[in-house]
């Protein structure tokens, strides 16, 4: 047969509602995602009877609920996994002006070109998802420590670690376009073979399990002192709340969420610095101000170091 196309159109999945509320309403998850709403908003207000002076517990809780009652819902294997359906953008207009979602329609359908058309990530999803994915608490942490010890310095030594971004980004170049690999588990399982692949999966799930361990630890030490009942609360439910989004929808959930946090993220880099400037001595610049004894001069160590770990194995085992 002739050429094979397949294209994304906006073809409704049923007829759309005419209002905001009654497409919300008329959503598929609605039965569950309502009474969740509900129920969290009751969680808030107990926390804030029972905790008036605790800002920290409101601001935790409020972006709790936020996450979870707009994470997007996998309704398949491949949503979950690979992240297919509608971006978020399509599902917010949708909601809001009542645009039919995009569909993947088949026309002589050519399978190679209809499954990179269903599982492409556009660049403005997955950008901020790969950087905000790697700033936990813990970095903001440590670079904020390394920034009261060596300021600006600081924050510079810090990124050593990101050069595994260029690390990463060549070998997987490498790896597409030269081997034809898909993925660095696909690589390892043919070259070593499918004991290899289980090893290093069972490395960076406990890897990642620690990474998620030390990173809840680092957020409950700013509600409590170390293994206090508010510091297990605090630990408890910075892990359980994007489990709970995560488990509702997977890669899609997210990505989404990623989108949203590296947003969030930027906005308050940009709050953060102008609040600073603004308390810094007349005549003076954050970046120049240097406090009474001056900072520490042993900088360059750390960041030789982080420079060594982020070109060699940092972005391998921290995926």
């Amino acid at each position: 047969s002739g050429a094979r196309q397949a294209r994304l159109v906006a073809t409704p999945r049923e007829s759309a509602p005419m209002g905001i509320l009654q497409r919300v309403r008329d959503a598929p998850e609605a039965l569950w995602r309502i009474p969740l709403t509900l129920g969290l908003l009751v969680c808030i207000i107990i926390v804030h009877v029972l905790l008036p002076n605790s800002p920290e517990w409101h601001v935790m809780l409020w972006y709790s609920a936020i996450l979870i009652v707009t994470a997007q819902v996998s309704r398949n294997a491949l949503e979950f996994f690979l992240g297919e359906g509608p971006g978020l953008w399509s599902t917010l207009d949708y909601f809001v002006r009542g645009k039919p979602l995009p569909q993947v329609t088949v026309s002589n359908v050519d399978a190679d070109e209809l499954q990179r058309q269903r599982t492409e990530v556009g660049f403005w999803t997955l950008m901020p998802s790969a950087f905000i994915t790697w700033i936990f608490a813990k970095s903001i942490n440590n670079s904020a420590n390394y920034g009261t010890r060596w300021g600006v310095l600081g924050g510079f030594t810090y990124s050593g670690w990101y050069f595994s971004f260029f690390a990463a980004a060549v070998v997987g170049y490498v790896l597409r376009t030269r081997f034809g690999y898909k993925s660095l588990p696909e690589a390892v399982e043919k070259c070593y073979g499918p004991y290899a692949a289980l090893g290093f999966g069972i490395c960076l799930f406990y890897r990642l399990w620690n990474e998620v361990w030390s990173n809840t630890f680092v957020v409950a030490s700013f509600y409590g002192p170390i293994y206090s009942p508010s510091w297990w609360a605090a630990a408890w439910v910075s892990a359980i709340a994007p489990a709970i989004y995560v488990i509702m929808g997977g890669m899609r959930s997210s990505l989404t969420s990623d989108v949203f946090q590296a947003f969030l993220g930027v906005v308050f880099l940009v709050v953060i610095l102008a609040i600073f400037q603004s308390l810094a001595p007349a005549g003076t610049s954050i970046a120049s101000y240097t406090p009474e004894g001056g900072w520490a001069p042993d900088w360059w160590g750390t960041y030789l170091a982080a420079t060594l770990q982020g070109w060699g194995s940092y972005p391998f085992h921290d995926p």
